[in-house]
């Protein structure tokens, strides 16, 4: 995908375009170094999420990882078969002649895998692993909220809403840990993919699809794609874990309401003041954009601005 860039550095707007592409890989090393630097914190939450029970969508991520460590190398195969075809095919070698077929097929095609596995692969598992977290999360706080709306008036209790308001407490500190441990990569990681995003969006409005290179064609579709769904994901997820929560406050407000009409429970009212001085949850990337569902609008309107920027700026 890079040397496709490079092939085009002669036209101004492409190269702008290119030194926003190029900048997301960056992101990605600095990604790495974060996962990297808190690689403790993250054993010693895995050690933690036992205590939260399991989604049913885990084994769809599951399934999710192979597909994203398998298509880099479908990917690769393509572009490299394509490559094969043509003369061209000892500029992607840097002017080397392997003369060997077999051995200019196993480097170009090594050189497209790692490619593709530093980004978007890399970012995407990592983008995976916080969305599987905040899955199970969120799938614990609607087990507690179904549990609180199906219980009576009568056995909504204190001792009921004690034990309820502890184990929500415990996924309550488990997304501060999840909060304090990805805030940084995940901020990274969308900043990177809409950048990618960006850069390919950027090059179809500046050159037609009819007149782009088949592996450009392939190569920016699947890097596109994958951005568009790795930013709309994460957003998306980790906004309900905050819809959850909301929903959760909101359920064990209406049970208290209710039995302090129908009983007078008065002595009741300071589980529902703690909960209610309690400050909502949000995630958020270094406290600088709030992981919420109505953040996706406002990052695709976001993005074609500054695309248009870049490419009108001499």
């Amino acid at each position: 995908m890079l040397d496709t860039w490079i092939s085009y550095l002669d036209d101004a707007v492409v190269l702008k375009l290119s030194v926003v592409y190029t900048s997301s890989y960056t992101l990605t090393v600095v990604v790495w170094h974060a996962t990297r630097f808190k690689r403790k914190q993250i054993v010693n939450l895995m050690q933690k999420v036992k205590e939260i029970s399991s989604s049913p969508s885990e084994k769809v991520m599951n399934y999710l990882v192979l597909i994203i460590c398998s298509l880099p190398v479908i990917c690769s195969i393509i572009v490299v078969t394509v490559n094969g075809r043509y003369e061209k095919s000892n500029y992607y070698l840097y002017g080397y002649d392997l003369g060997n077929g077999f051995a200019k097929y196993f480097f170009m095609n090594a050189k497209a895998i790692i490619h593709h596995m530093i980004h978007p692969t890399y970012t995407n598992i990592v983008a995976l692993f916080y969305i599987s977290l905040c899955l199970r999360c969120t799938a614990c706080i609607k087990y507690l909220n179904r549990k609180a709306t199906a219980c009576s008036l009568e056995l909504f209790a204190p001792t009921f809403q004690h034990n309820i308001l502890r184990k929500r407490a415990k996924i309550h500190d488990f997304l501060l840990k999840l909060q304090d441990i990805f805030s940084l990569p995940i901020f990274f990681i969308l900043v990177a993919n809409i950048m990618t995003w960006s850069s390919i969006t950027g090059w179809f409005l500046v050159k037609r699809w009819n007149e782009t290179a088949f592996l450009w064609k392939v190569e920016s579709m699947y890097c596109g794609i994958s951005s568009v769904l790795c930013v709309v994901s994460i957003l998306w997820v980790a906004g309900s874990v905050r819809v959850a929560l909301n929903t959760f406050k909101e359920t064990f407000h209406q049970k208290t309401h209710q039995r302090l009409l129908y009983f007078n429970t008065w002595e009741e009212l300071f589980l529902k003041i703690d909960l209610y001085n309690e400050p909502d949850f949000v995630f958020s990337g270094c406290n600088i954009v709030s992981f919420r569902r109505s953040s996706i609008l406002a990052l695709i309107g976001t993005l074609f601005t500054y695309t248009m920027l870049i490419m009108s700026v001499n």
